[in-house]
């Protein structure tokens, strides 16, 4: 049953690096030109506007930006997403942009984001064998387990709770659930008075 190991979590982080699902493909990204990234700066003007003005003063009338204060705060914004992404894009596809400026636009070219796509979907299709045998797992074996585990099962996933200890086990609660853990231990880490399930791994150990 534990078949969502680091493996997996590996797997959909590097699905996630090369998913650019917003991106559009404009054969011009192949190399550096500028007229592409002005065309583009233009199409930012409003967005930049009115990120201006959300940040202007309530309690009186200000002094509506010009042309020029929009397009240096526009210069801005992309000079931040740069920044942003020099520390989070893998180096294969920071290498394969000409202007990181475009490509923070969300304009890529044909030959990067095929690439991306061949990548995305490796890593995807891997994931989703091992997700998949962890599925098939849980509907073939936790009904087995008889209707205490599945209950459990159901309302343990994607959920959040209070965490309390007591004298040999754990006590999770939230605003619709109470789930006493008798004999339960922590197997990595320490305790926290709070936790997030995402899946359910529900397995038989020992006649238990």
């Amino acid at each position: 049953m534990r078949i969502l190991n680091d493996e997996w979590h590996a797997l959909s982080a590097l699905e996630n690096d090369y998913h650019f699902p917003f991106h559009r493909v404009d054969p011009r990204a192949a190399q550096p030109d500028e007229a592409l990234y002005r065309e583009l700066l233009d199409g930012m003007m409003q967005d930049a506007l009115i990120d201006l003005l959300s940040g202007m003063p309530m309690d009186r009338i200000p002094t509506l930006p010009d042309r020029s204060a929009v397009e240096r705060h526009a210069v801005g914004m992309v000079d931040s997403s740069v920044e942003r992404l020099r520390s989070t894009l893998p180096k294969d596809v920071f290498d394969g942009i000409a202007d990181l400026r475009v490509f923070a636009m969300g304009v890529m070219s044909p030959e990067l984001h095929d690439y991306c796509s061949s990548m995305y979907r490796t890593y995807r299709e891997q994931a989703d064998e091992m997700f998949g045998r962890w599925v098939w797992h849980v509907m073939e074996d936790v009904p087995l387990l008889g209707p205490d585990a599945v209950k459990l099962s159901r309302k343990t996933k994607a959920s959040s709770f209070a965490m309390e200890e007591f004298d040999g086990g754990y006590v999770l609660t939230n605003l619709s659930t109470r789930i006493t853990l008798h004999d339960a231990s922590i197997i990595e880490g320490s305790f926290h008075e709070h936790i997030s399930c995402r899946f359910s791994e529900i397995y038989r150990e020992g006649g238990v």
